[in-house]
């Protein structure tokens, strides 16, 4: 059966509240990447070690010892 008047209505809402979001996200990354280009903000690079190859961090490692 066709859908109701009422349940096109509902869809479209959601599909006017989706096509917003992707407008600002576009927008927020397009504005990030000027930002990139131009210094005013920067990537920070963040150098983790894995723990678990520790001695001194795993207890499975350093109960070999």
């Amino acid at each position: 059966s066709p859908a109701t008047q009422e349940h096109r209505d509902t869809c479209q809402k959601k599909l006017n509240v989706l096509l917003e979001q992707r407008v600002d996200l576009s927008t927020a990354i397009d504005d990030l990447l000027n930002d990139f280009a131009s210094g005013e903000k920067y990537v920070k690079v963040y150098k983790q070690m894995k723990m678990y190859n520790d001695d001194s961090l795993n207890p499975m490692l350093y109960k070999k010892k």
